[in-house]
């Protein structure tokens, strides 16, 4: 069996080689195994309409701690398919997206809503750790500061509870050996709504987050080819937003605090400075 670290969510991943390979995410605590599970649940009841996910082939506890193993995809993720210039169905699947999230929006709850002090909190947090970690960094706690005192709460005061992904990324959307388009990582938080599944797409078509790894240049050229791209998946998330009268200034603000949700888990200064430099980018 072997581990493999994946995203921030928490969750010990394990490669399991039994006839064929399989993917075992396991709660790294008993408090943990509660978002694991709902996580598990999600997957198990996903309308596959658009988009397949993997097939879960058992779940349970070990010393308290669930589990569940499921169905390892053979692929690529539309990041890696994107910035490798395989087309594929890259454009394609902007429709299957777009359907998705009207999938999710027709399980909006009337009048409820996030409470906003949720999103207050998480920013004190986040700046606890920031200041803690980058105490002896002024030009990273400069940047953050400048961050802090943009975030406008007034948009965030009427997001929709509904059915949602949790970290709808490029990253998360595989195309299979088989030439099907899959989700996988969905997760489980305080944030459920379909907007931050908007906004983690605006993340990677406006803030370019899928590319914090690579060593391509991080403001990209009108000329290239993932430019071009991302702008086509951006004007076509602007039409979905126009043509449902969902306001692009509360998804803006969303994606930048998405954007600062990742801060505490980026890897190095060079990523964690591609990352200031695009909050304070997005407008």
């Amino acid at each position: 069996m072997l581990k493999i670290n994946k995203g921030n969510s928490g969750a010990k991943i394990f490669i399991i080689n039994d006839k064929k390979l399989l993917v075992k995410k396991i709660s790294p605590s008993i408090i943990y195994s509660n978002r694991l599970e709902k996580q598990h649940n999600k997957i198990k009841k996903f309308n596959q309409k658009c988009f397949k996910t993997p097939k879960i082939i058992k779940k349970g506890h070990d010393k308290k701690k669930f589990f569940y193993v499921m169905e390892y995809i053979y692929g690529k993720s539309l990041a890696e398919n994107i910035i490798d210039n395989n087309y594929i169905k890259s454009k394609d699947i902007i429709k299957k997206i777009i359907l998705q999230l009207l999938i999710y929006k027709k399980s909006v709850k009337n009048n409820e809503f996030i409470n906003v002090n949720v999103f207050k909190d998480k920013i004190k947090k986040i700046e606890e750790k920031i200041f803690y970690k980058y105490k002896n960094n002024p030009i990273i706690l400069k940047k953050f500061n400048q961050i802090k005192r943009k975030i406008n709460y007034k948009f965030f005061e009427k997001i929709p509870i509904s059915d949602y992904h949790g970290d709808f990324t490029l990253e998360n959307i595989l195309y299979s050996n088989s030439k099907n388009f899959y989700l996988i990582d969905f997760d489980s938080n305080e944030f459920n709504s379909f907007y931050f599944d908007i906004s983690k797409l605006y993340q990677d078509f406006m803030g370019h987050w899928f590319m914090r790894s690579y060593n391509a240049d991080s403001e990209l050229k009108s000329e290239n080819h993932i430019y071009i791209l991302l702008n086509f998946y951006k004007k076509k998330l602007d039409d979905f937003l126009k043509i449902n009268k969902i306001n692009k200034n509360v998804i803006v603000e969303l994606t930048k605090f998405n954007l600062i949700r990742t801060i505490p888990y980026t890897k190095n200064l060079k990523i964690l400075d591609f990352t200031l430099n695009k909050i304070l980018a997005i407008k």
